[in-house]
């Protein structure tokens, strides 16, 4: 889905999705550009590798575990939770395919007119979601969980005399 997200915000279009392997997925893209004889193909394949994102999935669900017993949060919390877990992994790959596709052709040597904004804000996006989004994915989690109940403890503590 990142993917697909990618192809329309930079103009490609995705012609499929290769597994290669289980740790790595490459949705392939196409572009029409113009050359001396008309419009040309320029295909590119984008690699994503599957651990980068989702290794952090176990540790994110351990955590939801261990803070049940302590803070009691609904199911529409769990939900709010899971959701936003799935949003990271989402712009992970979003974010990822849409610098790579910036990036790939100019290695190629065929140059696409790209504002330096533009790549300042790819490269911005991709470095703050792999190195800290993804990264504090489930400790974010933790703290909108007990942020989103109100500190309720299910167990208190009684008084000592």
């Amino acid at each position: 889905m990142g993917s697909h997200l990618a192809s329309v915000t930079m103009g490609w279009s995705v012609t499929g999705i290769v597994a290669k392997g289980k740790e790595l997925v490459e949705p392939q893209f196409l572009l029409y550009i113009p050359n001396g004889k008309g419009l040309g193909e320029l295909t590119m394949g984008v690699s994503i590798p599957i651990s980068s994102f989702a290794f952090n999935a176990p540790l994110t669900l351990a955590i939801l575990a261990a803070l049940h017993p302590i803070v009691s949060y609904s199911k529409r919390a769990l939900s709010e939770a899971l959701l936003f877990m799935v949003g990271v992994h989402l712009l992970y790959c979003y974010s990822s395919c849409a610098l790579q596709l910036l990036e790939g052709p100019e290695e190629a040597g065929v140059v696409l007119s790209q504002a330096l904004l533009s790549r300042l804000w790819w490269e911005f996006l991709y470095g703050f979601t792999e190195n800290m989004l993804v990264r504090f994915e489930p400790f974010l989690v933790a703290a909108y969980i007990w942020l989103r109940t109100g500190n309720i403890m299910k167990y208190t503590a009684e008084p000592s005399h």
